[in-house]
């Protein structure tokens, strides 16, 4: 009986890591706002222990990164300034639904919202 609670202990986890990083890529793709260190320092502190987890949120932060720094170098010079929203909406939708589909432990309603 002492094996439910730690497997609800990890889904819940799973579900807080799954959520943390969608705030992030909402805020630093989907809203160009700049990186948060410490948010992604805290969400790798969420993830200890959990080896898969941990893996996925460095890949997810390179990621995230990556196409950030992109697009600031591209746009950062109001060039296309009407294009811009769109185009960190979309990649944000993608990023999202990458995340859900590599988080197949999360709760069925983390995955419809």
């Amino acid at each position: 009986m002492a094996h439910e609670p730690a497997q609800g202990d990890m889904q819940s986890a799973r579900d807080a890591i799954t959520e943390r990083t969608l705030r992030l890529v909402d805020r630093q793709i989907g809203h160009g706002e700049l990186p948060s260190p410490a948010e992604w320092q805290e969400l790798r502190d969420l993830a200890s222990g959990h080896e898969e987890s941990l893996r996925l949120v460095a890949e997810l932060q390179s990621v995230v990164e990556r196409f950030d720094a992109q697009l600031r170098v591209k746009f950062g010079a109001g060039g296309g300034a009407v294009e811009l929203p769109r185009l960190r909406e979309g990649l944000a939708t993608l990023i999202r639904e990458i995340v859900r589909k590599r988080a197949p432990a999360a709760s069925a309603g983390a995955q419809t919202q």
